[in-house]
C-alpha cells in the first residue's frame, strides 16, 4: 500500500516513539512534536530530571536511528516567584544547552511566562488582521 510520504513519517515517528522507556517527566507526543513536562519545587531538581530524561530519549533515539534536533528544541519554565524570571538553567542536549524562550509556540498555541495565554489571543487578532486585509483589498468596492 503506499502512503503520502508525510502519512508515512506520521506513523514511522508513532511507531517508534510509543515504546520511549518510562520517565519520571510526563511525555507529550503529537506527530513529531515531543513535550516534556514537569513539576518540581527546586530548579536543581528541574534540572536533574530533565537533562536525565533527555539523555534517555537520546538513548531510544539513537537505538531506532532517530535523531533529537537540538536546534528546534527548546526550554519554557512556568513558575510563581518572578524573582527567578531570568534564571538561566543548565538542560542539555548532546552537552550543549537548550535555548529558553519567553513564549514558546507548541501545537499551535503559544504558552508565556505566566500561563495566562495572553499573547496566543495577540497573535491570532494579528493574523486575523492581515488576511481581513488581504480579503478587503482584494474585494471590489461594488461588492454587498
Amino acid at each position: 500500500m503506499d502512503y503520502p510520504e508525510d502519512l508515512y513519517h506520521h506513523q514511522f515517528f508513532s511507531t517508534h516513539t510509543t515504546n520511549i522507556a518510562r520517565m519520571s517527566s510526563i511525555k507529550c507526543i503529537y506527530t513529531d512534536d515531543v513535550a516534556l513536562v514537569v513539576q518540581v519545587r527546586a530548579f536543581t531538581k528541574l534540572e536533574g530530571t530533565l537533562n536525565d530524561n533527555l539523555i534517555s530519549i537520546q538513548k531510544y533515539f539513537r537505538k531506532w536511528q532517530l535523531k533529537l534536533n537540538r536546534r528546534k528544541s527548546v526550554l519554557k519554565v512556568f513558575y510563581l516567584n518572578n524573582q527567578e524570571a531570568n534564571r538561566e538553567l543548565n538542560i542539555q542536549i548532546d552537552k550543549e544547552n537548550i535555548v529558553s524562550e519567553e513564549c514558546l509556540k507548541y501545537l499551535g498555541l503559544k504558552f508565556d511566562r505566566t500561563p495566562t495565554y495572553n499573547q496566543h489571543p495577540e497573535g491570532v487578532k494579528n493574523k486575523l488582521k492581515v488576511r481581513n486585509n488581504i480579503m478587503a483589498k482584494s474585494a471590489s468596492t461594488t461588492w454587498g
